[in-house]
């Protein structure tokens, strides 16, 4: 059974709460990046570190392993990263390696060609032209290839010797400081420590009450529970009242009643909850609260023993393909949606609703969803050959954010979901697209919803 992991924001209504957050983030932060400095640098250990921080800084056994979590996950996405852009600059330097040979190889049969010619030749002077651009192209192209180089032996050397470089607050801001700008450098800092402290995270258990000790959801009301330097003025716990999940009532609901029991270490019975982790975060001076949290999804309604739906992404628009099980072309449709001229955030939203759709389609008729598994990594290494409209396309082409829209609705309506091998997809449609009597990317369609079935 798979598991679903959701995530509901909610906003912090009640202006008063906000400087109470901003003293609990600050005191979070500035600690979260002193458990930085001693996991990533010097490498201590988990329990060492646990009784020195409860004992040096007056914090909880639950409160540390919240700041270590979100600590150790920092540390272990930039390792994946670093991973992710040697290979990306071993790609690059493989292509440009070979850019760099076939750009010699042209300004070698062009010299040639030269030698063979009179000045006086109409063709002359271009040609000398073409080769000096071709000569200065070789010598940029050298010079990238070294910054490419050294930036490659830096990250490797990062990566062997356990070097984690992280810039809280981005490094964006942190140069802001150097450059001309109407901020004040006094005020420049008061941006630096705000995007330094703007978030805190409490992780969840299942054998907590309401599945967080820290902090606890219960109505409309969250109970988050304060660092011991700060009871004195505050109280123990913060009660932040008029907080309600708009679109998670059902599984905000749930997390207040236990669902089973255990025998824990001490062979005592205890109940067991929905775990359920919130992050603080700050926005523009608001306060949002994000509740995650994870379920088994439901079991699959659909299945490709009726059918497949596959479905062609495009440049503002998808294409569907209806096939029966044994591959026949049944119906087919096209959902449209803006890319160009938009946010990330106004794509995003689109998209969710261009899956619903077509996985309530798929529901009402029992189908599979096939759609390809794109990557345009290595194709985006070859941008600069290409024309303006491609370059301007592919580079806009929300691949990823369309692939997750759709994975994340079939898993939640339990709709049967595929991934097929993109290759050859279209040059394939474009050979049936007369027999069919329709379009190239409804036909593209037709041919990944077959390829989702087994057929050819």
């Amino acid at each position: 059974m798979s598991v679903i992991n959701v995530t509901y924001q909610e906003k912090i209504r009640i202006e008063s709460y906000y400087s109470v957050l901003n003293e609990v983030a600050d005191f979070w932060s500035r600690l979260s990046r002193k458990l930085f400095v001693d996991l990533a640098c010097k490498k201590m250990k988990r329990n060492q570190l646990k009784k020195k921080y409860i004992s040096e800084y007056g914090i909880l056994a639950r409160q540390f392993n919240s700041m270590y979590c979100y600590i150790s996950g920092l540390i272990d996405s930039r390792i994946e990263l670093m991973n992710d852009e040697i290979s990306d600059k071993k790609m690059r330097l493989e292509f440009l390696t070979k850019d760099i040979q076939r750009v010699k190889l042209e300004s070698k049969e062009i010299g040639l060609t030269l030698k063979d010619l009179k000045q006086s030749d109409t063709h002359f002077k271009d040609l000398v032209k073409e080769k000096k651009q071709l000569d200065r192209n070789i010598h940029y192209k050298k010079r990238k290839l070294g910054n490419l180089q050294h930036k490659l032996t830096k990250l490797e050397n990062d990566l062997d010797d356990g070097i984690i470089r992280v810039c809280f607050g981005t490094k964006k801001l942190f140069k802001k400081q150097f450059k001309p700008s109407s901020l004040s450098h006094s005020e420049w800092k008061q941006e630096w420590v705000n995007a330094r402290n703007h978030m805190f995270f409490c992780i969840g258990s299942k054998d907590e009450v309401n599945g967080n000790q820290n902090c606890r959801y219960s109505g409309d009301e969250l109970k988050l529970r304060m660092p011991r330097c700060l009871e004195e003025k505050y109280g123990q716990y913060l009660t932040i009242k008029d907080v309600d999940f708009n679109y998670g009532n059902e599984m905000m609901e749930k997390i207040t009643q236990h669902y089973g029991y255990r025998v824990n270490k001490g062979f005592k019975t205890e109940k067991i909850y929905q775990a359920v982790s919130y992050r603080f975060i700050r926005k523009r001076d608001i306060w949002y609260v994000h509740a995650s949290l994870e379920y088994e999804a439901p079991k699959e309604v659909t299945s490709p023993f009726v059918g497949a739906l596959g479905v062609d992404f495009n440049v503002n628009h998808l294409n569907c393909y209806h096939v029966d099980r044994y591959g026949n072309p049944i119906n087919h449709f096209t959902l449209k949606y803006e890319m160009y001229s938009k946010s990330s955030d106004q794509i995003k939203d689109m998209l969710n609703k261009v899956a619903v759709d077509i996985t309530n389609y798929a529901e009402i008729n029992g189908l599979m969803v096939v759609i390809e598994n794109l990557d345009f990594k290595h194709k985006k290494l070859y941008l600069r050959r290409q024309t303006k409209k491609y370059k301007r396309m592919l580079s806009g082409f929300p691949f990823v954010k369309y692939m997750n829209a759709i994975e994340s609705r079939c898993l939640r309506r339990g709709v049967a979901f595929k991934y097929v091998n993109p290759k050859n997809t279209s040059k394939e449609g474009k050979k049936v697209m007369k027999r069919l009597g329709c379009s190239s990317h409804d036909a593209a369609a037709y041919k990944i919803a077959r390829k989702g079935l087994r057929y050819k």
